[in-house]
Parts: C-alpha cells; structure tokens; sequence
C-alpha cells in the first residue's frame, strides 16, 4: 500500500484500504455525513464504512464518500467524487452533481418568529 500526502482520512464508520493500493496526493476519505433534513442536519450524523479493495489506484484530489466499496484493479480518476460502488476492473472519473431531491423551507409561525427575536433588559 502507498498512501501519498496531504490526504484526508474522516473515519467514523471505518476505511479499510486492500493490499497494494495506491493512493495519490490530497485524495480524501469520508465516512461520515449529516442527514438532509433541515431539522436533523445540526443534531445527528450519518455514515456508511468505505471498502476499498485490492490493487486499487486512486488518483489525486478523489473523494470517496460514505459507504462505498471499490472493487479490485479498479481506477478512481483524478479530481473523481466517488458517491456509489464501483465494479472491480472500472475506471471511475467526473464529479457529476445533480439535483437529487428538492424540500419547501421550513415555514415558521408569527409567533415563533417574534419568541425567537431579539430581548431587551
């Protein structure tokens, strides 16, 4: 295994790394996240362990997210946001954002906007 440098590893859910890996500069490893809800998002964390097998090349400035696994022989390439499994023997690359789901903001009552506000002494 040959881990480079200035990666990041967040292990909360657990990264297990497979024999012969290579790892390039300022790849980033995140095992842990915050629910999509608004009122859950400040209180509580969510997470899924990563699994990444043998003889894996990860290039420089990935980010693998929670949860995923990463079959053997596999190439994340550089700059790649790995967010689902990748087959073994794949070559993985892009950092596709789409909109996933959509919320309504949360609507607060007159009264809990004047509670909320400001006090005087």
């Amino acid at each position: 295994m040959f881990i480079n440098q200035g990666c990041t590893f967040l292990d909360y859910a657990g990264i297990r790394l497979g024999e012969r890996v290579m790892v390039a500069p300022k790849a980033t490893f995140i095992t842990v996240g915050h629910p999509v809800d608004t009122e859950d998002r400040q209180m509580w964390l969510t997470g899924g362990p990563i699994d990444v097998a043998e003889n894996v090349w990860i290039s420089a400035c990935a980010t693998i997210l929670p949860g995923v696994s990463i079959g053997r022989d596999s190439v994340i390439a550089a700059g790649a946001v790995v967010a689902d499994d990748v087959p073994a023997q794949s070559l993985v690359t892009g950092t596709k954002a789409t909109v996933r789901r959509t919320w309504r903001p949360l609507v607060r009552s007159a009264e809990s906007i004047v509670s909320d506000g400001p006090t005087t002494p």
